[in-house]
């Protein structure tokens, strides 16, 4: 007993010799608890690494007193084009990356627990991305931090579960909305406050609403609910779908070419067992039927 409370049954229904069976398949609840504990464990692990790097780029900047921010955007300037890669490692000081480091593990969690086919490439694509755009747009200056790739995880978040409608993500999308709404606000000059790259968000906006267009066909997608059906008899077909029922037919012909229902046995799909109520059995003359 303690072993079937643990597990969920699967019904397969299958005929033979006109006669109809009904085959439990027991799959244990345990199993898929497990597989999503792994996969957040793994999705949280690649979320710190992605963090771990600007921490131990600060702690180096900090020991031996140097000053990285040649290592940012500099717009329309060659001494600013590797800083297109390297941008998001840098920090102006210790507050700026404390204060990015809540929404950048999160967001990047939610990437690759969800996206998990395609989050490196979407990762890959918002980083240089950002980084591309801020350079030709952004006013001369030096543009460092991480805030790019955040605003570029949220939108594509937010997007890619509304253009894919699926629920999950959908969910998603609401969350990220009301945890990070008001970042919107920093992407226009007039509400940014001085000294923040305006840009730089921006940048990272158009580049994650750029991917979840451009990825909206890749990765989870919404289930369909008819991708079972037959068009022939518009019903569910039994190598598509566990819980199918083959029932070949319901009705045979009875004397004067008149059909009838024939009565379903005791292992018979509950489909059948409905359609002998709307057709009270008639007694047989010289075979029984049961329902």
């Amino acid at each position: 007993m303690r072993q079937m409370q643990n597990k969920k049954p699967f019904y397969f229904f299958f005929s033979l010799n006109n006669a109809y069976y009904c085959a439990p398949v027991y799959v244990s609840r345990m199993e898929n608890t497990r597989h999503d504990t792994l996969r957040m464990k793994l999705s949280a692990i690649f979320a710190l690494m992605l963090l771990l790097v600007p921490y131990l780029v600060k702690l180096l900047e900090a020991g031996m007193g140097w000053d990285l921010s040649f290592l940012g955007v500099y717009p329309r300037q060659a001494r600013g084009i590797a800083g297109i890669f390297t941008h998001p490692l840098i920090h102006a000081d210790a507050g700026h990356l404390l204060a990015n480091t809540p929404p950048l593990f999160f967001l990047s969690w939610c990437l690759f627990y969800f996206y998990r086919q395609i989050a490196a490439s979407i990762l890959a694509c918002i980083w240089v991305g950002c980084g591309l755009i801020t350079f030709l747009i952004g006013h001369p200056g030096w543009h460092v931090g991480a805030s790019g790739v955040v605003y570029g995880l949220a939108f594509f978040l937010f997007f890619s579960g509304v253009l894919r409608r699926y629920v999950p993500l959908m969910a998603i999308s609401l969350l990220v909305t009301f945890l990070y709404g008001s970042l919107v606000w920093n992407m226009f000059p007039q509400f940014a406050p001085t000294g923040t790259s305006w840009e730089g968000h921006l940048a990272g906006a158009t580049a994650g609403i750029f991917c979840a267009f451009a990825f909206r066909k890749k990765g989870p997608q919404r289930p369909d609910p008819f991708a079972g059906q037959s068009e022939a008899d518009g019903g569910l077909s039994a190598a598509d779908s566990p819980r199918a029922v083959p029932i070949p037919s319901l009705l045979s012909s009875s004397r004067g070419g008149v059909p009838r229902v024939r009565r379903p046995s005791p292992g018979r799909s509950s489909l059948a067992r409905v359609a002998c109520l709307f057709d009270p059995p008639r007694r047989p003359r010289s075979r029984r039927h049961r329902c």
